[in-house]
């Protein structure tokens, strides 16, 4: 698929310009144009948040030439939603209760000396078990996103000497983590990200897909796109 930019103008509005322009698109092609509506649903529209996509449906549907002939909406996603396109496919991909469960076990079990490496401070307990199992799991969706998980970034902190025995304590863990979700069958959901990033299913459900005002997506939706 050839790549087009287009520029706004920057003293005017963007969603009006953003509008206008894909409006433009519903007679570009044949197999979607209709005597009685205006057809967008074969473009997939890529906005930097919920909140302005939400204004960009807005803005489409209470347009004077949608509100007379009416509207077969494009999909409009964020760029994290459109890699969580990709999962839905994934049967075993583990779930957030998965995820917390895996890791309070590997908690509990591992050796008291060595979760000192992580938690110099902090006796182990229960609640201590439950609140760092919901830290973990943070944590890695947050750097998961850039690509990463704790093994990686252990490997960057050796390298640097940043902290080596905790980040390398760290990804023994997430280790032991991905072994506990193996066990039961289940796919990690960061690694599902990345791989789903790698290889990104081709679909024909869009003749378009356009990007709108966001110039520096995380890593992981850039590479699937």
């Amino acid at each position: 698929m050839p790549l087009k930019h287009t520029y706004f103008d920057w003293n005017r509005p963007l969603i009006p310009q953003v509008k206008e322009a894909l409006l433009s698109e519903a007679g570009n092609d044949p197999q979607h144009c209709h005597d009685f509506s205006i057809d967008l649903s074969h473009l997939l529209v890529i906005v930097p948040t919920a909140k302005s996509g939400r204004h960009l449906l807005e803005a489409l549907s209470t347009d004077a030439k949608t509100r007379d002939h009416g509207l077969l909406t494009p999909e409009i996603i964020t760029p994290i939603q459109f890699l969580e396109r990709a999962l839905k496919d994934i049967e075993n991909r583990a779930s957030e209760a998965d995820c917390l469960f895996a890791w309070t076990q590997v908690l509990n079990r591992y050796p008291a000396e060595k979760l000192r490496f992580i938690f110099p401070n902090t006796s182990p307990s229960e609640a201590f078990t439950l609140d760092h199992a919901k830290r973990f799991h943070r944590l890695r969706r947050e750097i998961g996103i850039e690509g990463l998980d704790l093994s990686s970034i252990a490997e960057a902190c050796s390298q640097e000497n940043i902290e080596p025995v905790r980040w390398a304590t760290l990804a023994e863990l997430e280790k032991d983590y991905y072994h506990a979700l193996n066990k039961k069958g289940l796919a990690d959901p960061i690694q599902a990200n990345r791989l789903c990033a790698e290889n990104y299913p081709l679909t024909i459900d869009f003749s378009k897909i356009i990007i709108v005002a966001t110039p520096d997506p995380n890593p992981l939706p850039l590479k699937a796109l």
